[in-house]
């Protein structure tokens, strides 16, 4: 599944978490609390939505995070052919 691909490779640094943060991950996940710890940004590859956005008009919209959601990313991802 192309999501589970995804999942494996977005992770965010713990050291980057407010103290608040860091300590429910440590509890909640079991995460290590050192300095080259990444924690994956949602649960489960089951919890991650894919939106592609872009173009003109009075249509083209994304739907806002809720709950354990994060920003969105402005970072253009390629594609991989073959």
């Amino acid at each position: 599944m192309q999501g589970e691909v995804l999942f494996e490779h977005a992770r965010f640094p713990l050291p980057r978490l407010g103290p608040e943060f860091r300590r429910q991950r440590i509890e909640r996940w079991g995460a290590v609390d050192a300095h080259d710890t990444v924690l994956p940004i949602v649960k489960d590859a089951e919890h991650m939505s894919v939106i592609v956005t872009g173009g003109t008009g009075k249509h083209s919209s994304w739907p806002p995070t809720f709950g354990h959601g994060a920003r969105p990313t402005r970072r253009r991802l390629a594609l991989r052919r073959g």
